[in-house]
């Protein structure tokens, strides 16, 4: 297969299925709205049970067209990465991590002055509940679609690792088009997905769903908290997101570090 032929079949592959995609959740909208209205139910904040309920169905539904696909294209089962050895740990470990990131950039911006406000609302065990629970769903249903799907669809028909990781990467900053101010957004959440590409790869599924998770929970405020970021002007919006753009090279700096010296003593052990 040349270069123009496999180019088209990763551009054939993409739309494809990315039109499924929104196929599906057209569909399971249409519907939803449909039943709302119906009911007389309004869904006004995000971190509600209604909506919580809309979250976990509309990833189930994501996640049975996921599994006929790759049964369709005949995707091997055993490069999943859902690998379940110390998975406890894994978790734990990956959602610290998620929010050491995050915490750390928000901690940056605060100490030069780029938060104008941290609002706490009325804490209660249904509130945390419901931003544990919102933010875990909303996160694995990403993960279902620019992880798992995404990087085994492309791995079948055999392409190389760093052009895999480009295309899911890029996938996944542009598909996020409310969640980005600028040229730096757009990078920003790109190193973000470097991260999590390299997490899927290296460690498991469950991992980056933690690590998306961590870091999600913790900007939202997890419906605790609510800051407000002071990004009025374009030196403020450059500070802002130079900050997130360094914590998050230097991450990956550590990472390929660590990741090399690993290796090394592997090798040695062998």
């Amino acid at each position: 297969m040349n270069r123009l032929q496999k180019l088209f079949k990763i551009i054939a592959i993409i739309v494809l299925s990315f039109i499924g995609f929104i196929i599906i959740d057209s569909i399971f909208s249409i519907a939803v709205h449909f039943l709302l209205n119906k009911s007389g139910i309004k869904v006004k904040n995000y971190f509600s049970w209604w909506n919580f309920a809309i979250l976990i169905t509309r990833t189930c539904i994501t996640f049975l067209y996921i599994k006929i696909v790759f049964k369709i294209v005949k995707v091997n089962k055993k490069s999943f990465h859902t690998n379940k050895k110390n998975l406890s740990v894994v978790i734990l470990s990956s959602i610290v991590f998620g929010m050491l990131l995050i915490s750390i950039i928000i901690g940056l911006r605060y100490s030069f002055d780029m938060i104008d406000s941290i609002h706490i609302k009325i804490i209660s065990a249904e509130s945390i509940s419901l931003g544990i629970i919102c933010t875990l769903v909303s996160v694995t249903y990403e993960e279902l679609i620019f992880r798992l799907f995404y990087i085994n669809i492309l791995e079948n028909i055999k392409l190389n690792d760093k052009i895999i990781m480009f295309v899911t990467s890029a996938l996944f900053t542009v598909l996020h088009p409310l969640s980005v101010q600028g040229l730096l957004g757009w990078i920003t959440l790109f190193l973000f997905a470097l991260i999590l590409y390299y997490v899927y790869k290296k460690i498991n599924f469950y991992a980056c769903v933690s690590i998306h998770f961590g870091w999600n929970f913790i900007s939202s405020g997890g419906n605790i908290i609510k800051i407000k970021y002071l990004t009025n002007t374009d030196i403020q919006l450059l500070f802002s997101k130079g900050i997130s753009i360094i914590v998050l090279l230097t991450a990956i700096i550590i990472i390929t570090i660590y990741n090399k010296k690993k290796n090394v003593y592997e090798k040695l052990e062998a």
